[in-house]
């Protein structure tokens, strides 16, 4: 019997079967995915707004630099706030001249202008005790002997304005809490004092009041009359109720004013 040689049959094929019709395509070649996928596109688009928005920016603050602000302005009476203007921030209308004359009542509304000066005469020593300051060597300021009480009475210069008599005292109400070390509380209203001149001249001074200055109660009162050139700055302060200092009343009362 002759030998029974094995069945030739084909080996297997080496690549394997053809992919179905509806297998994944192969990522590469012509068929692959775009890169540009819908968030793809939506954060490239907003980055190009936010660089165009800079140029923008950039173009409009080269063109308009800022400018700095001029003077300083004051809210109206009835407020008594103050803040700072610009050129094209006016706060009230431009100053009126007014000439004054002997005897004349000057409101605060007033831009005063006088024309022969004005100056300020402050209240005699007396037995109270006069303290020097040294940055303000014109300045009288004065204590009364027990310390109880204080007085400052200061004529001081300023520069012509286009602001008016009153915007300009009522900026000088806000410095109140300069006046004491550590501030002060229970800021008054503004309100109105009458300085009579030797001639009958009677020339209206804002003032605003405060607590807690300091261990006592404060007033601070101002003219600025930047037609004339000058300003008036009084201080009065005590450990009392200022209403019910009749010694440090008097001193105010003796306050008075020269027009040559």
């Amino acid at each position: 019997m002759s030998e029974q040689r094995p069945r030739f049959s084909p080996p297997e094929p080496r690549f394997g079967a053809e992919p179905a019709a509806d297998a994944v395509p192969d990522a590469s070649g012509s068929s692959r995915r775009s890169v540009w996928s819908p968030l793809t596109i939506v954060l490239t688009s907003a980055s190009a707004v936010v660089v165009i928005g800079l140029v923008i920016t950039l173009a409009l603050l080269w063109g308009n630099p800022l400018q700095p602000s001029q003077g300083e302005a004051a809210a109206p009476l009835e407020s008594g706030g103050g803040g700072t203007g610009g050129p094209t921030d006016t706060v009230g209308p431009t100053p009126t001249p007014y000439a004054v004359q002997p005897g004349d009542t000057i409101s605060i509304e007033q831009d005063a202008v006088f024309e022969d000066g004005f100056t300020l005469v402050y209240p005699k020593l007396g037995d109270w005790i006069e303290q020097d300051i040294v940055n303000r060597p014109e300045q009288l300021t004065m204590y009364a002997p027990d310390y109880s009480a204080q007085i400052q009475v200061w004529q001081t210069s300023v520069f012509n304005s286009n602001q008016t008599d009153k915007e300009l005292t009522l900026a000088q109400l806000n410095r109140i809490n300069d006046e004491c070390s550590y501030g002060a509380t229970g800021i008054s209203e503004p309100e109105s004092y009458l300085l009579e001149g030797e001639d009958g001249t009677k020339l209206e001074l804002l003032g605003v009041r405060a607590d807690e200055c300091e261990g006592g109660e404060v007033w601070l009162l101002q003219r600025v009359m930047p037609l004339t050139g000058t300003r008036v700055h009084i201080v009065l302060w005590s450990t009392t109720t200022l209403d019910d200092n009749d010694e440090l009343l008097d001193k105010l009362a003796e306050i008075t004013f020269t027009t040559p």
